[in-house]
């Protein structure tokens, strides 16, 4: 496969016959038994994902999350492969039903597309609770890889949330639950370091949250920060964290 694949029909018809090869017993143990096999095998697959590209957006939706809920159920081992590129795949969704919406303002002109301004609201929220779900069914197991995914939607959302927007709410649960695997799942100081720095600089890049969400979320941060191990690595967090509080979003809140 080198070329679009722009046909629901024809996502189906492939689909169906991964989901027919991952079924057949020999042809599963003989991909398991191989490391290098498995893994050319999900490249391959995650690969496909990203070939994905139907004109409508919402059909490209469906598409997408039918590859993430037909391997589901099929281990998490597989859903290590899969789920990055799906995710990824959506917030480049995302990002085109943005550009969209600002080419539709730049010309002033009602929009003629399947999906309407109302629609598109619903469709993004959707797409963000999906995404959400996926993510979470990987968090145990790899959550370096989830906090990472969690971050990159809310630098998504930054193109589709305006602040003080009833869906800010999607982003500060997606913000939230990044701390929260940060705190419960990293052990390594190593990790911990090169994690939170990741999450101060997305904080740092988001404009949607309001000041008190904002607020809560950097504080959380902070005292993250001073629960590290070093007092070296205590130091340059606390100072990395100490520019998000000069953020506009607290500057400007009374």
């Amino acid at each position: 496969l080198r070329h679009p694949i722009e046909s629901l029909e024809q996502i189906q018809r492939i689909i169906i016959f991964l989901k027919n090869l991952f079924e057949n017993t020999s042809a599963e143990k003989a991909i398991q038994s191989d490391s290098y096999d498995f893994e050319e095998t999900h490249l391959y697959l995650a690969k496909f994902v990203h070939l994905i590209d139907c004109k409508d957006s919402m059909v490209r939706f469906q598409a997408i999350s039918e590859v993430q809920k037909t391997f589901y159920k099929s281990g998490i081992k597989r859903l290590h492969y899969i789920t990055p590129s799906v995710v990824n795949a959506i917030y480049r969704l995302v990002q085109k039903l943005s550009e969209d919406k600002k080419t539709l303002e730049e010309n002033k002109e009602p929009t003629e597309t399947p999906s309407g301004p109302m629609e598109s609201k619903l469709l993004v929220s959707k797409i963000f609770q999906f995404v959400y779900q996926s993510i979470d069914a990987i968090a145990q197991a790899y959550p370096e890889l989830a906090i990472k995914l969690l971050l990159q939607g809310v630098l998504a959302m930054n193109t589709v949330i305006a602040p003080g927007s009833d869906a800010e709410e999607i982003g500060y649960q997606f913000a939230s639950q990044a701390l929260v695997i940060y705190q419960d799942e990293l052990a390594d100081t190593e990790s911990k370091l090169k994690t939170i720095t990741l999450i101060i600089g997305t904080f740092q890049q988001a404009t949607f949250f309001s000041p008190d969400n904002f607020e809560t979320l950097v504080t959380n941060a902070a005292q993250y920060c001073a629960k590290l191990l070093k007092r070296q690595d205590q130091c340059k967090a606390l100072l990395m964290c100490t520019h998000m509080f000069w953020s506009q979003l607290l500057v400007k809140s009374p």
